[in-house]
């Protein structure tokens, strides 16, 4: 916190939080990704921050608001914050986003006037990303946005060279909700990362380098689609 918090000032407007807290629980989860490894902090931080989030916004009575309004929720300014900066890092590619970062805190470090807002981070961020990624960014901070995903089929083939091939039958689906709860359907066009394990991510026992057999980002088309891949075993 005192990192981010104490070295920009930010004006008394939506979305201050986010830019302390959000990206000083982001900051500290990459690092204990470095040190620890990815396995650590998904128990100790991502799945948590996630329970957290849904929880807080289904007992918000107020209503949720889109991250960049946030007014002081500690289940958006921190545990939001942190799993969208921490999903812009796995699709956008950890260079860029330290490059958009880095160039917010230089611009605006001690800045006074203007005080800082959370709308200056992202528009460098969606010039830094380009238009290519706009939509997501959007979808991240600009609006409440729900992702429905599951699989309806996975079926494995032996190839004649050992490998198999993975045929997954899926159905994706992404709406928009307002602080009422009511949900607009909206075209799925967003990559995610799809992939085949020999234990549940949530397992405390589950080691990315062993368990992971494959993940990748991938495009699925809105609605039902199927997905395959080869892979070296099951």
């Amino acid at each position: 916190h005192h990192w981010w918090g104490h070295q920009f000032i930010g004006a008394r407007v939506e979305g201050i939080g986010v830019l302390a807290e959000g990206m000083a629980s982001y900051s500290a989860r990459m690092l204990l990704d470095a040190k620890y490894g990815k396995e650590f902090t998904l128990h100790r931080s991502f799945i948590p921050a996630n329970r957290r989030y849904l929880r807080g916004r289904n007992m918000d009575r107020f209503g949720e608001t889109p991250l960049y309004q946030s007014q002081g929720q500690s289940y958006l300014d921190y545990n939001k914050g942190e799993s969208v900066m921490y999903a812009l890092q796995n699709h956008l590619g950890e260079d860029l986003v330290n490059t958009a970062m880095r160039e917010f805190f230089a611009t605006y470090r001690n800045n006074m006037r203007p005080y800082v807002a959370i709308t200056a981070f992202l528009v460098i961020l969606k010039r830094t990303a380009g238009p290519e990624h706009l939509q997501l960014i959007e979808d991240l901070f600009e609006k409440i946005t729900l992702y429905e995903f599951s699989v309806d089929d996975a079926r494995a083939e032996a190839l004649d060279d050992g490998r198999y091939r993975v045929t997954l039958d899926i159905t994706t689906a992404k709406v928009y909700s307002d602080d009422k709860g009511r949900e607009t359907a909206a075209e799925f066009n967003s990559p995610v990362n799809i992939g085949l394990f020999t234990k549940h991510p949530g397992n405390r026992s589950f080691l990315i380098d062993e368990d992971v057999i494959y993940l990748e980002l991938s495009s699925p088309e809105n609605g039902k689609s199927t997905v395959e891949f080869v892979v070296d075993r099951l």
